[in-house]
């Protein structure tokens, strides 16, 4: 594990085209809502109708990560049989998510092929659709605010075989911190990739997790690598005036990340 001081702002210039950016996901992690019944899930759905989420599909819940002191703890499927309901946007295909401890949205490219509109453009939908979401579960029973556990920021990128890189011995005009492998007998033309690296990052109180892999597009069945970042923490972050600071330095961070991983070239196409 690296572990790194904490650092100030970093506004840093990245395109987010070049590698392609296929979702961006906000979320918040908090204390079960024991009080919501399952019948109530649909009432939530339809509050959120009124914002253009006319499709609602339920799935199985999102297993959760919790950041730790000296680790990462990894929580258990719910036995009671928890559900995700997951809320989409045909206008612009974003999504709304929630389940009785999480609450999440996702920017995701709309069909006409509009770029990523930035951050300052994305949090706010989270900022005021949580505030949303807090409002309706208090009018529907809930005593009280949700006690936040844990603040989530993802950004996924895809980069393609063809278009950003060749082969898989070959990645250092992404990663600049690799070397290619050498074209020997047992090193050259490997099958598959894959990293992982997580930063403590003490100034959100939690960590930086950046991972890699090869993948195969569903629907082209295009070999590329996906590439994760995702911000997860806490820290002195606890109520809700604080939550829009903690994703503004979750953001810089990632930014910062993102910038020191990939190679100069490759932000600039």
């Amino acid at each position: 594990m690296c572990r790194v001081q904490p650092s100030p702002y970093r506004e840093i210039k990245v395109t987010t085209t070049k590698p392609p950016l296929v979702e961006v996901i906000c979320g918040v992690t908090f204390e079960p809502l024991q009080e919501l019944k399952p019948f109530q899930y649909g009432l939530v759905w339809q509050h959120f109708k009124q914002f253009g989420y006319s499709s609602c599909e339920e799935q199985a819940p999102i297993i959760l990560q919790i950041e730790m002191p000296d680790s990462t703890a990894q929580g258990f499927p719910d036995p009671f049989g928890n559900t995700r309901l997951v809320f989409t946007n045909p206008t612009d295909n974003s999504v709304v998510q929630f389940q009785k401890d999480r609450f999440l949205t996702d920017w995701r490219p709309s069909l006409d092929g509009s770029p990523y509109p930035g951050f300052d453009k994305v949090y706010p939908r989270f900022s005021e659709y949580f505030k949303e979401f807090v409002k309706v579960i208090t009018d529907l029973g809930t005593p009280k605010p949700p006690k936040i556990v844990q603040f989530e920021l993802t950004y996924l990128n895809q980069l393609f075989q063809g278009e950003h890189w060749e082969g898989l011995g070959k990645l250092s005009k992404l990663f600049p911190f690799m070397t290619d492998l050498p074209d020997t007998p047992g090193m050259a033309h490997p099958e598959g990739f894959a990293f992982g690296i997580n930063f403590l990052r003490e100034n959100f109180g939690g960590r930086l997790h950046v991972q890699c892999g090869t993948a195969v597009e569903l629907k082209g069945k295009n070999k590329m690598l996906q590439v994760n970042f995702t911000a997860r923490g806490l820290g002195e972050y606890t109520t809700y005036e604080k939550v829009d600071e903690w994703f503004k330095l979750a953001h810089a961070e990632l930014r910062a990340t993102h910038a020191g991983l990939f190679s100069k070239e490759l932000q600039e196409e």
